[in-house]
């Protein structure tokens, strides 16, 4: 799962120059399972 997520979050930052807004509001939605 947390393979997963940092694939997952990996992504999010290699897309997120020219996704911000949509980058933004998907860390916004996965900010608290971010939390250990």
């Amino acid at each position: 799962l947390w393979e997963l997520f940092y694939k997952l979050r990996f992504v999010y930052t290699y897309i997120a120059p020219w996704q911000i807004t949509w980058g933004s509001a998907f860390h916004a939605f996965a900010q608290p399972f971010a939390v250990p």
